[in-house]
Formats: C-alpha cells, structure tokens, sequence
C-alpha cells in the first residue's frame, strides 16, 4: 500500500494487492460489511477504466467491493485506479496473463461477497444499479441472476441507443422458456446487466475454447439449467459501450462468430429439449447472418466492413430495430 497526499490534505491511498489475497473488510469506510463484489476483468483499458470505476463506486448503494483483475495490463491501468481516494478499489495485477473468458472466470471464482457482477472495464452503471439489483434478487432467493435494460454509449459517453433490446426486457419477474426460445435467436444480455448470487459461479463457468461468444455460450447453459432462476429488472440501469477498440468489433472475429453460433445452437439444443418451431427460428437466423458476412472480402478492414454493412440492401426485419441492434443480430461489427 503506497501513501500519498491528495489535493485536500488526506493521504491517498493506492492498494495494490497480489492475486486474491484476502480482503481487510474490517478496514472498509462501508456502513455494512459488503454484499456485493464488483469485478472489473482489465487489460490495457486505461481509457475507460477510470470512468467505469467512477460509476461502481458511485453507487446508492454502497456495501461493495470493487476489484479491477488486471491481466498483464502494459497501459496506465494501475495508474488510473491510484488516483481514486476509495478503500473499496483494489487493484489485482494477475501472475500470468490468460485468455477472455479464463480472466472472467478467475475473477468471478474470486468474488467472496454474496453477490457479484463482472463490469467491463469501459462499460459503466447508472447509481442505482446495484440498489436496483440487490433489491430483486433479495426479494426472491430462488433465483440466481438479474437482469436490467440497457443503454449504448459510445467513446465520448453520449446515449446512442437508449434501452436496447427493450422487447427482451419489458416484463418483470422470472424469465420462461419462451425467454430462453428468444435468447437462442440472439443474445440480449450483455455484459454489464447483470447481477449475480455467488453460489452460481459455483457450478457454471465461461468457455475459453470460444473467442467470440463465450458470453452467450454462458447464458444460454444457464438458461437451459433452469429459467426459473432467472428474474428480470425492467429499468435501464447500465451503459454498454460501443467503440471501435472493443473486442467486439474486430474484423478477424466477424467470420468467427458464425463459426461460434452454430457451436453454441448446436450444444443448447443438445442440452435442453426445443421445439421445432423455436429451433427452426435460431437456425434461420444463423443463416441470415452468415449470409450477411459472406460477401465481405477477407481482407477487409474493420472501416471496409462497416461501410459495406451500412450500404447493402437489407429484409425489412419483424419489428422495428436501430441500426446498432440490426447489425448486432446481422452479425456485422456495431460501429
């Protein structure tokens, strides 16, 4: 732990901890003892790290921890956290830098609190997430996971698309098969709308074999273990960011996607019995997106690709879509 003075006189405090070293929790200025771990999987996202941590420990409710798993960062990460005055924040560089979903799952695995979430390192919480969140998930311990609506930022923190995915977050309470039916179609749960009870990452974990999609790889196993254990938040109460940088929207992953697609289809329906119609839905929604990317040269740069997405003659789609959520279910890069 290093000391340093802030602009007011008080010393700063940087901690620094190594990977998963116990949490002083009698130490934290925290009116209870936490409930809710917040952990921040980062590498090389000093630009936007500082913001997302701002929004974690702004929250209204404040019994949190918040953890920034850093693996193998070489940017100003460390940086940007030593300037929060917060003994909530830890900063936890990693021993070996791992792969996506691997970071993800060390991170969760590591939570110690009751509930936890994975926050992006450049997507951010309005103040009232976790107030929000816990409140839902304390008033029905049969489930393991919420979920809220969702608004689009871009670099400079502007909305871009306001409540995405609206028609999959519009009823309160826990989700059905009917959720899990539309989930196979497209994947609406992004990173940041999420919190979970610990005890889940007990037993569920991410895919490191999958690049692309290990996320909805993730959701769906969790939805077809049982989709009474899932409860839904109707209110917008996080920012997924949209840039240019993220993982996301690379090129190389574009064609991989498809690839991951019809992997993960393929393993849900193994998994869980599905009806022909909701079965025949998702596979014709593959084939739509792959016939999206198909022409795309393979060579193209991600610029290339987003001017050939936004000039190419599209099927009207069932309902109306921004243009952010029609290259999402098209497969294209969301810039």
């Amino acid at each position: 732990m290093v000391a340093r003075r802030c602009c007011h006189g008080r010393p700063r405090q940087t901690i620094i901890r190594g990977p998963f070293a116990p949490l002083n929790i009698s130490a934290m200025s925290t009116e209870h003892s936490p409930r809710v771990s917040v952990m921040i999987p980062n590498l090389d996202g000093g630009r936007f790290l500082g913001r997302t941590v701002e929004s974690a420990l702004g929250q209204t409710r404040g019994d949190l921890v918040v953890r920034v798993i850093d693996n193998g960062s070489t940017d100003d990460s460390a940086a940007v956290c030593a300037r929060f005055d917060d003994p909530r924040l830890t900063f936890e560089p990693q021993p070996a830098r791992v792969g996506m979903a691997d970071n993800w799952n060390r991170a969760a695995r590591a939570a110690t609190t009751e509930y936890v979430a994975l926050l992006h390192a450049d997507d951010r919480w309005y103040p009232d997430f976790t107030a929000r969140m816990v409140a839902a998930l304390d008033a029905d311990p049969g489930v393991d996971v919420a979920f809220c609506g969702i608004d689009v930022i871009d670099d400079d923190d502007r909305v871009v698309v306001r409540n995405i995915h609206r028609h999959a977050h519009a009823r309160p309470g826990r989700m059905s098969a009917r959720d899990r039916d539309a989930l196979l179609r497209r994947n609406t749960l992004l990173a940041p709308s999420w919190l979970a009870r610990r005890r889940l990452f007990d037993h569920a974990a991410w895919d490191a074999s999958l690049r692309w999609a290990p996320d909805w790889d993730f959701w769906l196993k969790v939805f077809d273990a049982g989709t009474e254990r899932i409860t839904r938040v109707t209110e917008v109460l996080c920012q997924y960011r949209n840039h240019a940088g993220s993982g996301t929207f690379r090129e190389e992953l574009v064609r991989l996607r498809m690839t991951e697609e019809a992997e993960l289809l393929r393993r849900s329906f193994a998994r869980r019995t599905t009806s022909a119609a909701a079965q025949a839905e998702a596979e014709a929604g593959l084939i739509e997106r792959q016939a999206a990317v198909a022409p795309i040269p393979a060579a193209a740069t991600n610029d290339e690709i987003s001017e050939w997405a936004i000039a190419r003659p599209r099927p009207e789609p069932r309902m109306p879509l921004s243009t952010f959520e029609w290259n999402c279910s098209n497969g294209l890069p969301m810039r």
